[in-house]
């Protein structure tokens, strides 16, 4: 896992699990609706901790057919609730989709 920079945001990419196949529904995330922003489609991914509280990812694709890209972040904030956990993740990714957008 390595840890990506974007100002106002940080966030831990999870390059490694995409790459080997592994998808993140199979690690028991739940998907949530998605979001279209410009040319990202952006769905928020919460999962249960052992503590009760809630992770969240965030997959932010863009592209279409075999150039489709897909990034997932993971967020270190623990939330109360899973709709919590997709606000939070879905906030950040139309931060992420706004600063993409204004530096184009």
């Amino acid at each position: 896992m390595r840890v990506v920079d974007v100002p106002a945001m940080r966030m831990h990419c999870a390059c490694a699990a995409s790459q080997s196949g592994v998808s993140l529904i199979s690690l028991n995330y739940h998907a949530h609706p998605t979001q279209s922003v410009g040319r990202y489609t952006l769905t928020p991914l919460t999962r249960r901790t052992d503590c009760g509280r809630f992770l969240v990812a965030l997959s932010i694709r863009s592209g279409r057919g075999a150039a489709t890209h897909d990034r997932v972040y993971r967020f270190t904030p623990l939330f109360a609730t899973s709709r919590d956990a997709a606000r939070y993740g879905l906030e950040q990714g139309l931060e992420y989709a706004q600063q993409q957008a204004a530096t184009t």
